[in-house]
């Protein structure tokens, strides 16, 4: 089984616009991701893999807690490198669009900007380059 499959999806309680709602959720290089990302994703990184770019994802679904925490750390700067994060309920990462992927490695940053459009994802928050969101039919617009 690639890493990016999975057969055992799990439910998870998302958030949009701080309204609770359902996903299923897989496992993806240790970390959780909603399955529609999760297959986008497995897509993309068949396409990366032919150009000999390696993509890993380092961070996907939120849980409430881990948006609570992260975005203490982001008020109080004191842990997370300060980065921003969204208010509770209010983060792609809660809704299972956001990932954030391996941005830094050699040649990754690159070949998302050129061809992550294609597979439906989009960096969507400037100066962070490891955010990508998947919106499949162009950035912030509704599957």
């Amino acid at each position: 089984m690639r890493r990016w499959e999975a057969t055992h999806p799990r439910p998870a309680v998302g958030y949009v616009d701080g309204k609770p709602i359902a996903l299923q959720v897989v496992e993806l290089d240790g970390k959780p991701v909603e399955v529609t990302t999760a297959a986008a994703l497995g897509r993309m990184r068949e396409a990366a893999a032919r150009d000999g770019v390696q993509l890993e994802n380092v961070g996907g679904f939120r849980t409430m807690e881990e948006q609570s925490r992260l975005r203490e750390c982001y008020v109080t700067c004191s842990c997370n490198n300060c980065n921003y994060a969204e208010a509770p309920g209010h983060s792609q990462h809660q809704s299972g669009r956001a990932l954030d992927l391996n941005a830094r490695a050699p040649g990754v940053f690159a070949w998302l900007s050129a061809h992550a459009a294609e597979h439906g994802f989009y960096n969507t928050v400037p100066g962070e380059p490891w955010h990508w969101e998947f919106w499949a039919t162009g950035a912030g617009q509704i599957v």
